[in-house]
């Protein structure tokens, strides 16, 4: 499946949009075509997926995979707000109903306001961990 290329600022989220509906566990080879042209802080994704342990579990365990090797955790915020996303999300039964988002995202930093107060403007119930983090980042905004 040929993808054209991504050069989207929060690659977190590109990378979720392109797991939606993706069975998972996930081998080398699907991660691979799925995340096709996606350049994360100026670099292939190819460059990434060459140092993940596959299967990957989980689309958060490939965020979280991936962010280990941007350094994420020293980011500006920019993008460690979808990974904080993503973790929170870890084990959660989809689709997510507005309590529970409420629940497992409360306490997330997004540019010094809590990300659960855009919890109102996401359409219920969320079918994905990939529409959760595309629903708030439309909303960043």
């Amino acid at each position: 499946m040929a993808r054209s290329p991504t050069r989207t600022i929060n690659w977190a989220v590109e990378v979720a949009s392109r797991m939606r509906g993706a069975a998972f566990p996930m081998g080398e080879e699907d991660v691979r075509d799925r995340l096709s042209g996606i350049r994360v802080e100026g670099r292939s994704i190819d460059e990434f997926v060459d140092s993940i342990h596959f299967p990957v579990a989980t689309p958060a365990d490939l965020l979280h995979e991936i962010s280990r090797q941007t350094g994420v955790s020293r980011d500006d915020g920019k993008n460690a707000w979808s990974i904080g996303v993503a973790k929170a999300m870890k084990d959660l039964p989809f689709p997510l109903s507005k309590e529970q988002a409420r629940e497992r995202l409360q306490g997330i930093d997004v540019g010094g306001r809590d990300i659960s107060q855009l919890l109102p403007k996401l359409k219920y119930p969320v079918e994905s961990p990939a529409s959760l983090l595309d629903q708030l980042a439309q909303n960043l905004d």
